[in-house]
C-alpha cells in the first residue's frame, strides 16, 4: 500500500484486499450505498442532457424566428420591385 501512495495511485479496499491475495466480501450496505450512489449519478447526468436538449430547442427557436423575419421582409422587397 506504500507504493500505491507513493506512485499516487488509489486502490478501493476491495483492490487492496484481492492485490494481498485475500478475498473478503465487500459490506451489503456499501454495496447498496454505491449502486444508490451509481443511480443518482446517472440522475444527474440525464437532466443535464435534458436541459442541454431544452437548450438547444430555444437556440432553434430563436433561430427560426429570426429567418421567418428576414425571409418576409425579404418577400415584400420581392413583391415590391415585382410591381
Amino acid at each position: 500500500m506504500a507504493e500505491d501512495l507513493e506512485s499516487g495511485t488509489e486502490k478501493t479496499s476491495t483492490e487492496q484486499r484481492r492485490g494481498e491475495g485475500v478475498y473478503v466480501e465487500d459490506d451489503p450496505v456499501k454495496i447498496v450505498c454505491e449502486k444508490k450512489e451509481l443511480m443518482r449519478r446517472k440522475a444527474l447526468e440525464l437532466k443535464e442532457r435534458k436541459i442541454g436538449h431544452e437548450w438547444e430547442v430555444v437556440e432553434m427557436e430563436k433561430q427560426r424566428g429570426r429567418w421567418m423575419r428576414y425571409s418576409s421582409k425579404n418577400k415584400k422587397e420581392m413583391d415590391k420591385v415585382k410591381l
